[in-house]
């Protein structure tokens, strides 16, 4: 399963839907570079809701 995260611009990108890939994005800040804006902590714990909530 993944998970579709959309910006406004025409950007977007695609996470799997699993903890350890959550963990690896927000460690190397590879979703900020993608999406080119900083994500705070709050939208990493979200995310990580509904992971657990598969």
């Amino acid at each position: 399963m993944l998970i579709y995260l959309v910006k406004c611009g025409g950007r977007g990108a695609y996470i799997c839907k699993d903890i350890k890939c959550l963990e690896k994005v927000q460690k190397s800040k590879r979703l900020e570079r993608i999406l080119d804006t900083k994500i705070p902590d709050e939208i990493y714990e979200k995310l990580r809701g509904v992971i657990f909530d598969k």
